[in-house]
């Protein structure tokens, strides 16, 4: 599971340090325990929301474009790609 806040420029601040607020949001979550690999990876805004969770799925590229991170480059290309670009949820249950 990896957790984190997308950063980039003119974010809001707070505190005498000046901490920057991400605006979005993410968690990306990699079941391998099966060997049949999945992944799920949520963007959210920051702001209260009563939307459904599912409307809140993108993809692992959608994060790693916004973030400029490689989250699992360990994994076989074939299998990273093919997760990676998903944005099903239907394996996983809420």
């Amino acid at each position: 599971m990896v957790t984190g806040g997308v950063l980039g420029r003119n974010l809001k601040t707070i505190g005498s340090e000046k901490v920057a607020v991400p605006n979005q949001f993410y968690k990306i979550i990699l079941d391998y325990n099966d060997g049949n690999p999945k992944v799920l990876a949520f963007l959210m805004p920051h702001v209260n929301s009563n939307k459904p969770l599912y409307e809140f799925v993108v993809s692992v590229d959608t994060v790693e474009e916004l973030t400029g991170i490689n989250f699992f480059p360990e994994l076989e290309d074939a299998i990273e790609t093919r997760m990676e670009s998903s944005r099903s949820y239907n394996k996983w249950r809420f």
